[in-house]
């Protein structure tokens, strides 16, 4: 036998505790569907301790025994509960947690023996500063399965009112019950919190829900902070007017950097006004941009970065005052219009109509840079001005929509999100995600993977050394990144085989994911 505890503890409210992993509970529910009313263990993990002294120390020892001990006569009031540990740690513990004793106690279930003698001396007393011990207390743990409560001795008459206090309580629930309570808390968080994500997406789309459409388009919330009202117009528009859109801002991009009349760049300007493929370089990323840096002709033209007017953002309603700490207004970076407007082309030829004309237009407003809203208010204007064929929901002339973009242009793959259902990953039904990476001919060992993760132009780099090509690779994002892509309405994935940092050997396809 060992005691743990064993002298003076103070109480407060007459009544202490074990606690083992429990929160703890109220009073009614710690006795609820007891006969008797001193030790209170109707919550797994927790024992509530009633004493007759109000406030002030009373005598307590606390004893650990192998088998059920022999009871002493001289305890006057007696109850015997079960107890199992909810926690790898279980303590005695005072009213608001002024302080505990570790009682060591094994992971095991428990018969609990509480003894009592002068409860209602210490009843009597209420309150102890001084002076003789009034009421004292012996607390007894042994192994065994678990039973019923049930009064062993009673004596006082604070003991009695308190049973007769447990045996006035109504039933606790069932298991039955508390899973249903369980399922209805976790619904009801689980509405909470889809509202709250709601709302912040409501917030974020400019006062009002998107459709899925515009949701699945990752670039669409970049431009929002630019002009709220235009994207929700693309949305509603129809494919023709978003192609006519895309080819409009790709070629203003274009003129604003000087670069509509290179030999290079004009030829996918008029295939984009014709409906047809872009043409090479512009079917390739890195290519496009190689072929940029190799131009002598090139105009060397800088402007100042666009940024979001401050006070307001358009299709919220309302005005918003923006207070600052800044003394002075910081210096605008200068931005590359060559650089800013090639991806503008380059958007303009995905196959998406809504997300060429979104991402040409977001790159084409970063082309003019300071000017963005002289740029904007002229694509309200073709935005508002459909001609023959927009009304169709088809593309003018029925030419074929043109197959470009990032989806197709690389070698490899796509990767596959397992999580993922007909596109749509919902972060109400996961822990994290994985980004699995089908085996590849081109793969070998040595050579090294990297998954991008893209949400809204924020890239999250994951890699790893190939050691076994012929069997798919695994990556882990956290929940929390899932979330930010829910955030942003989608998230775009893809992946680049290198032989060693320097040398690409392949790109993967992009897999275009919904988030909510």
């Amino acid at each position: 036998m060992r005691r743990p505890v064993d002298g003076e503890v103070y109480v407060h409210y007459g009544q202490l505790y074990v606690v083992s992993g429990a929160e703890q509970p109220e009073l009614d529910d710690a006795f609820a569907g007891q006969t008797s009313g001193l030790c209170g263990a109707a919550v797994p993990g927790f024992l509530w301790l009633i004493t007759g002294l109000h406030t002030g120390e009373v005598g307590f020892t606390v004893e650990i025994h192998e088998h059920a001990p022999e009871l002493d006569p001289a305890w006057t009031d007696v109850v015997e509960v079960s107890f199992r540990p909810q926690a790898s740690r279980t303590f005695l513990e005072l009213w608001g947690g002024q302080d505990a004793w570790d009682l060591d106690l094994a992971p095991i279930d428990y018969r609990v023996r509480y003894c009592a003698r002068g409860m209602d001396e210490g009843n009597a007393l209420d309150t102890r500063v001084k002076g003789p011990q009034a009421d004292r207390y012996l607390l007894q743990f042994w192994a065994a399965p678990p039973g019923p409560d049930r009064i062993v001795r009673q004596t006082s008459e604070i003991a009695a009112y308190w049973h007769r206090f447990a045996r006035a309580l109504p039933p606790p629930p069932t298991a039955a019950e508390r899973a249903g309570a369980e399922r209805q808390a976790r619904a009801e968080r689980k509405r909470a919190d889809h509202e709250r994500r709601r709302e912040a997406e409501r917030y974020a789309w400019g006062g009002r829900l998107p459709t899925d459409a515009l949701r699945a388009v990752p670039s669409a919330l970049g431009l929002m902070r630019y002009d709220a009202d235009l994207v929700h117009a693309l949305d509603a528009a129809g494919p023709g007017v978003q192609r006519r859109v895309a080819a409009f801002a790709a070629r203003s991009a274009a003129t604003a950097a000087g670069l509509a009349d290179l030999d290079w760049v004009a030829p996918a300007l008029a295939a984009l006004e014709g409906g047809r493929a872009l043409p090479s370089p512009f079917d390739d990323w890195d290519r496009m941009f190689r072929s940029l840096s190799a131009d002598p002709n090139v105009p060397n033209r800088m402007v100042g970065e666009a940024k979001p007017a401050p006070g307001r953002q358009r299709g919220l309603g309302v005005e918003t005052a923006v207070v600052s700490s800044v003394k002075s207004p910081p210096k605008r970076r200068r931005i590359s219009q060559p650089h800013m407007a090639l991806p503008a082309v380059f958007h303009a030829g995905r196959p998406n109509a809504l997300e060429a004309a979104i991402g040409a237009v977001s790159a084409a407003a970063h082309t003019y840079g300071e000017d963005y809203p002289a740029f904007l208010r002229e694509v309200r204007q073709v935005c508002a001005s459909p001609s023959h064929g927009d009304a169709s929901g088809e593309d003018p002339d029925d030419v074929p929509v043109p197959v470009q973009g990032s989806d197709e242009s690389g070698v490899l793959p796509a990767p596959v999100v397992p999580e993922a259902v007909d596109g749509l990953l919902d972060t109400e039904l996961i822990d994290g995600v994985t980004v699995r990476i089908p085996a590849h001919h081109a793969m070998t060992v040595g050579c090294v993977v990297q998954v991008e993760w893209v949400v809204d132009r924020s890239t999250t780099v994951r890699w790893d050394p190939i050691s076994q090509p012929e069997t798919p690779m695994e990556f882990t994002f956290d929940v929390q990144d899932a979330y930010a892509a829910a955030y942003r309405g989608g998230v775009e994935i893809s992946y680049t085989l290198f032989r060693d940092e320097d040398t690409v050997i392949a790109r993967s396809k992009t897999l275009s994911l919904s988030v909510r």
